[in-house]
């Protein structure tokens, strides 16, 4: 892994384990000995259960104690095999779920706000032993489903079952992202006043489309299919002029003073780039319901492009409009965040502010690393 990707994964586990920590309490050293109590009283259930191991799951902020239960658990961090079964980076992995008192419905409690709360949208995998009746008629009620069968020990004596909780939409063999992504990448809160003062004083291209009026919309190119800035169009994309020959290039304008703000933020996405443009929309001004189908180098396979958002200059007048099937949502994006928007669907702009919004808008070749970041897996 390279660096940025390093961050993005530490990151995002991060993200994870304070998402688990808010909706369930988790275990300190203090709690130990009360912990392997539980064990110790089925230790029928769990016969190999080592002190060493369950400390160390402690210290990693891995064990939820909460009313007497207990659930071990862990999220990988890249795809594992569990029996048969293709595990996914960041899947819940759940090792051990035991009570102290059973038949008092803390267990079930406890265990709902596991797996819908603290994973939500999240697949939930776990193994139980084949003669684990009582365990695999919990679970199940759940709709945990068979995915493979499993053995353990030296021998592979001990038989069991991989069961799965599919909570993870899936679209056309992708897992769906829905309309607009908010990024696990550290936020780009740079000074960016010499770049707002080059843009507040330069040209822009207009937009071509119908869907604004006059100056109400336009970019410029930091890097395009032409040597200067005012080169924003694609070839083949709106009748365009441009020749399918056409070189893509960085432009002039990373050379401006101030502007290596913006290879810092580029740096922190881990990929190469296909149009990077500054994108502004006037003050008090607004862009109609449209969608950019047009562009057919938009997807998820590798070589496609996906669309990044950075607002460079932006406040809460500002509303970024998406629909998904009929369902609108309405957006407010922070500046320095970094924004997945799936521009194929029907979208809007408001700027009711007195300011222009400034977007830096990234076209991004799709790698596994960017299939990575956006958190969707191939199957």
């Amino acid at each position: 892994m390279n660096n940025t990707t390093t961050n993005n994964l530490k990151i995002n586990m991060e993200r994870i384990k304070k998402k688990m920590k808010k909706f369930l309490n988790h275990a300190t050293e203090d709690d130990y000995e009360e912990i392997m109590d539980v064990f110790k009283q089925h230790k029928e259930l769990f016969p190999h259960i080592r002190g060493d191991k369950i400390m160390r799951q402690i210290k990693d902020e891995n064990v939820v104690w909460e009313d007497g239960v207990l659930i071990t658990y862990n999220h990988y961090k890249r795809k594992q095999k569990v029996g048969k079964y293709q595990a996914h980076r960041f899947d819940c992995i759940l090792h051990q779920i035991a009570a102290h008192n059973q038949g008092n419905g803390s267990a079930k409690k406890v265990f709902e706000k596991f797996i819908y709360d603290g994973n939500k949208e999240k697949d939930v995998i776990l193994s139980v032993r084949s003669e684990n009746k009582r365990a695999i008629k919990f679970y199940e009620k759940y709709n945990f489903k068979l995915k493979s069968k499993i053995e353990w020990g030296k021998t592979n004596q001990v038989k069991g079952e991989v069961y799965l909780l599919e909570q993870k939409p899936y679209y056309k063999g992708y897992y769906k992202l829905g309309v607009i992504k908010h990024l696990d990448i550290e936020p780009s809160l740079f000074n960016f006043d010499k770049v707002l003062d080059y843009i507040d004083n330069t040209e822009f291209s207009k937009v071509k489309t119908k869907y604004s009026k006059g100056d109400d919309w336009t970019a410029i190119s930091l890097r395009g299919y032409g040597p200067t800035p005012l080169d924003i169009l694609k070839p083949n994309v709106l009748k365009s002029k441009v020749k399918v020959e056409a070189v893509l290039q960085d432009t002039s304008l990373l050379e401006e003073d101030g502007f290596q703000v913006i290879n810092d933020i580029l740096a922190k996405i881990p990929s190469t780039f296909e149009r990077v443009r500054f994108m502004k929309i006037k003050a008090n001004s607004s862009i109609g319901k449209h969608s950019d189908k047009i562009d057919k180098d938009f997807g998820l396979e590798d070589g496609n492009i996906v669309r990044i958002h950075v607002p460079i200059r932006t406040n809460d007048q500002v509303n970024f409009l998406l629909w998904e099937g009929k369902k609108k949502t309405e957006n407010y994006l922070e500046e320095g965040h970094y924004y997945y928007v799936d521009v194929t669907a029907p979208h809007a702009v408001k700027n009711n502010s007195d300011v222009d919004r400034i977007h830096l808008v990234i076209d991004t070749y799709v790698t596994d690393e960017v299939r990575e970041l956006l958190e969707v897996e191939t199957f």
